[in-house]
């Protein structure tokens, strides 16, 4: 198994205000990663196989993890983070880490998933495409964001359902902020006042229209403040919350991504 792991330093450069530094000492980063890719099916075509083959999958994950220190809570940010992908059948994190190993053979060669192919599955006529994805990758990563306390979780995945009958690429993200002194996921309420919800989804709405795409986020029912998906960026003094799925491309699904600077949220965040 082709697992890389690398020592990272967290190494950021400014405090958010509203986060409280109650130990002398935050966590630094450790990151584990696997990489493999293999053909969904072998042969002269990939959709019109003339036989039966067993259904083969290719799946990619990096995840970069804080190690054990001072008020680090490894156990809630790995629940969170598990929480946080879209398929969400995993019951917890060691079944996902489980479940990714134990789909590569000792020799690194890519065996069978059984999660998601019960039987053999083979395609008899030019009609039938692949019902199942025909790639998935996982990929948890920090994202920097110049803020020396809080680590920013980037959990993102991608299906590739194939070409052929509802067909296309499906995009997620998420986005888990953990703050490496308390050992704690920060949450919307502890950097936004109470009832803010309102007033920043109309500033979000605003952002959607002056960006004049993405119709189906402008119409009367905009979607609520996404508490549970957004981070602060304070290279950019921006906060982003992510929406999705939407189409953002022909036969592709993806997240749409609104920031506000710190200066339109300064009248509903907490410290400023």
């Amino acid at each position: 198994m082709n697992i890389q792991k690398t020592l990272l330093l967290a190494c950021m450069s400014a405090v958010f205000a509203a986060m409280p530094a109650t130990a002398q000492h935050k966590t630094k980063q450790k990151k584990t990663g696997i990489s493999v890719e293999h053909r969904l099916y072998e042969g002269e075509s990939f959709f019109k196989a003339k036989i039966k083959r067993p259904l083969y999958a290719d799946q990619r994950w990096s995840i970069m993890w804080p190690e054990n220190g001072v008020n680090c809570n490894v156990k809630k940010l790995q629940e969170a983070i598990i929480a946080s992908l879209s398929d969400k059948h995993y019951p917890s994190i060691d079944a996902f880490v489980s479940f990714m190993e134990n789909n590569f053979a000792g020799n690194g060669e890519w065996q069978k998933v059984a999660e998601m192919v019960e039987t053999e599955t083979s395609f008899d006529c030019e009609d039938e495409y692949n019902p199942f994805p025909q790639s998935i990758a996982y990929n948890v990563e920090t994202t920097e964001t110049g803020c020396e306390g809080i680590a920013t979780y980037r959990i993102s995945d991608v299906y590739d359902l194939g070409s052929g009958v509802g067909a296309g690429i499906l995009f997620d993200d998420r986005y888990i902020m953990y703050d490496l002194y308390t050992g704690q996921v920060v949450k919307y309420e502890d950097i936004f006042k109470q009832g803010s919800e309102e007033a920043v989804a109309r500033l979000l709405k605003t952002n959607a229209v002056n960006l004049n795409d993405y119709k189906t986020l402008i119409n009367a029912d905009f979607p609520p403040v996404h508490k549970d998906n957004f981070y602060l960026d304070h290279n950019y003094k921006t906060a982003f919350f992510i929406y999705g799925k939407y189409e953002v491309a022909s036969g592709v699904d993806g997240v749409v991504k609104l920031g506000l600077s710190f200066d339109d949220l300064k009248p509903f965040m907490k410290g400023r």
